[in-house]
């Protein structure tokens, strides 16, 4: 099954099919017993919705296969995008393995765990020119991790500047709460190991304006 999507794909179809002719079969069966149709509808719900769910996994995959075989012309891109198709269907078989329990044993489980890394490995030196050809904007995706410019950690810097917390001068809000349930003793002594000079923390600072006295507790 390594590098061949369609085999999976064919897996896909086999479930989807093995779960619809058991709802079949059990709601024929409530049927039979003499319940009306939303009786015997409402006794199998919840294999309709497994039976419903691993039908839209199979469509996914199936048009997941169908777009990349048909769409994509170039050669080199195809090859990228493939190992791509075959990492996200080896993962949805591995989080939902009991239901391949009858032709995927232990060491089968193992096996797909291995692929899943290799894939993994084999996919990453794309991965940036796989999301760029997306063609998402920074301002479409809100992400400080998806960048197109790749400044993430100056971006996460920036970001962590505008939380309110870590402002200057900010009060901590609750803290006559929170010294209530915290191990202040614990917090003494990590504040003590990381302190750099003598003045204190700015967060210590406006956790002492907003509660007098906690300062002193600490």
């Amino acid at each position: 099954l390594a590098s061949n999507p369609a085999a999976l794909v064919a897996l896909f179809g086999h479930r989807a099919r093995r779960f619809a002719l058991r709802l079949e079969e059990r709601f024929s069966a409530e049927q039979a017993q003499g319940k009306s149709f939303d009786e015997a509808l409402n006794k199998v719900h919840v294999l309709a919705y497994k039976t419903s769910d691993v039908h839209c996994a199979y469509v996914l995959a199936r048009n997941f296969h169908a777009a990349v075989e048909d769409f994509i012309k170039d050669p080199a891109a195809k090859a990228s995008v493939r190992l791509l198709e075959e990492l996200v269907l080896w993962q949805l078989i591995r989080e939902q393995g009991a239901d391949w329990a009858e032709m995927l044993d232990y060491e089968a489980q193992d096996w797909i765990l291995e692929r899943i890394s290799a894939l993994c490995d084999a996919v990453r030196p794309d991965c940036v020119g796989l999301v760029d050809a997306l063609g998402y904007s920074d301002k479409t995706l809100k992400s400080t991790l998806g960048r197109h410019d790749g400044n993430v950690y100056e971006a996460i810097y920036g970001q962590a500047q505008k939380v309110p917390l870590n402002t200057p001068g900010a009060v901590m809000v609750g803290w006559e709460h929170f010294r209530e349930v915290l191990d202040l003793d614990f917090l003494r002594e990590g504040m003590r190991t990381q302190r750099t000079d003598t003045q204190s923390p700015s967060t210590f600072v406006a956790a002492s304006q907003a509660a007098p006295g906690a300062a002193a507790r600490l």
